[in-house]
């Protein structure tokens, strides 16, 4: 990938998680960091395979791979949505979405994979209100 891809992809990243950042009215850091914590817990239980760039790894290393992709982001990441948009749905470098192979499921994107966690998550969880 030439330099001027990298830094395009690079640039777009950027510019999408300063657009999605929401207002600190609106951000809760502790249920963010608590559901985040979830997500987490979440991948590292799962059973399943996490394909990045076309290599199969399994749950715990692509969660240090997340994490890495975390520390570098920073306080940037202000909520669930952003932990599983800019460190866990595609590579940073290839532009590509990671993808779960789980058994006796469908491969599917991460990213969805994980929100779909969270939605179930927040529904279940005590404080939730029908919407």
């Amino acid at each position: 990938m030439s330099l001027a891809h990298r830094f395009m992809v690079s640039l777009a990243w950027t510019l999408a998680l300063l657009a999605a950042t929401p207002s600190p009215a609106r951000a809760d850091p502790t249920v963010a960091q608590a559901e985040i914590a979830q997500l987490r817990d979440f991948v590292r239980a799962s059973a399943c395979r996490f394909v990045r760039n076309g290599t199969e790894y399994a749950a715990t290393q692509a969660l240090g791979h997340m994490d890495m992709k975390a520390e570098r982001i920073g306080r940037r990441i202000q909520t669930a949505e952003h932990w599983i948009e800019f460190v866990a749905t595609r590579s940073s470098q290839s532009g590509k979405a990671y993808r779960i192979r789980c058994a006796g499921e469908p491969e599917r994107d991460a990213g969805a994979w994980l929100r779909a966690e969270l939605d179930r998550m927040r529904a279940n969880r005590p404080d939730a209100s029908p919407g």
